[in-house]
């Protein structure tokens, strides 16, 4: 078990568990992945495709206009529109990139920032839910309030819905045995909360 993370785990018999631990911004990264995974049936993929087909066609029309007020020269138009539309493209694929490693560089240095960096997370679990204190706050949780639980290897994800949650990581956990027996006896307790959502 790595620093800053202790576990008490006494289950399935007694049902309960106990976790100390401090976030790391690698763990909030694989969080931040695993939110954009849940979230791509939201993307709109028409608009994905529709962009850079108006952006090439605009590149392409300029060109072929410029070609026929003898800005181009006629022989020149080919070659041109293949280079112009090649370039669109890698630069079009570039920006995504490079908008993406921003916005990555971005959430961890905001990361940085936050209570969760600084300050320890104390967690219990029981049957009913689980409670999570840090610093001054404390918050409890019903099972009946989760919607999935997700072993991620990495961390393990209670979700609340598609792009909230909170998560363990793997290192509090006493081994991968623990983690995995802890990820199946929180999923049992959330589909047996299930029905409730439904009163």
């Amino acid at each position: 078990m790595a620093d800053n993370a202790s576990a008490t785990i006494a289950m399935p018999n007694s049902t309960a568990a106990h976790y100390v631990f401090t976030m790391r911004a690698v763990e909030a990264a694989a969080y931040r992945s695993l939110i954009v995974k849940r979230q791509k049936r939201y993307v709109n993929r028409d608009a994905l495709v529709l962009i850079p087909v108006v952006g090439l066609a605009c590149v392409g029309g300029a060109i072929v206009l410029a070609t026929r007020y003898g800005l181009l020269p006629g022989v020149a138009l080919r070659p041109t529109l293949v280079v112009a539309a090649i370039s669109f493209v890698v630069g079009y694929l570039l920006f995504g990139l490079a908008a993406a490693a921003a916005a990555e560089w971005k959430a961890r240095a905001a990361f940085a920032d936050t209570r969760n960096a600084r300050e320890s997370f104390d967690c219990t679990f029981d049957d009913d839910g689980f409670i999570v204190k840090r610093g001054e706050t404390q918050s409890r949780v019903a099972w009946s309030a989760v919607a999935a639980v997700q072993d991620a290897r990495s961390i393990v994800v209670l979700w609340y819905d598609r792009s909230q949650g909170f998560f363990i990581p793997a290192r509090a956990f006493r081994d991968n045995m623990a983690r995995v027996t802890f990820a199946a006896w929180a999923s049992e307790r959330v589909r047996a909360a299930a029905p409730l959502k439904t009163k």
